[in-house]
């Protein structure tokens, strides 16, 4: 974590004893994704960006996450737009 700009961390899809687990939806997911969120000060307003990277996976699981990534930028993308429309309401 480097306040205020940059956050770092693994995610993983995990059992509901928290044991990191495989995505349950594609079973050739990777387990583990390194991303990246970046906070750059753009005047009044503050540009996030978001990578995301599989480590310790197979070539299986990265070639996966590479044909996923057109629904990730979608589901971020849907994510930033409702925390958009909740920053502009709790403005006014």
């Amino acid at each position: 974590i480097e306040p205020p700009s940059r956050l770092e961390f693994v995610m993983s899809f995990a059992d509901e004893k928290a044991n990191i687990a495989r995505n349950i939806w594609n079973d050739i997911w990777p387990l583990e994704i390194f991303h990246v969120v970046s906070f750059v000060e753009k005047g009044e307003k503050t540009e996030v960006s978001v990578k995301s990277y599989p480590i310790n996976a197979t070539p299986a699981e990265v070639k996966a996450f590479e044909e996923g990534a057109p629904s990730m930028q979608a589901g971020y993308g849907g994510t930033f737009d409702n925390l958009d429309d909740l920053l502009a309401q709790r403005k006014n």
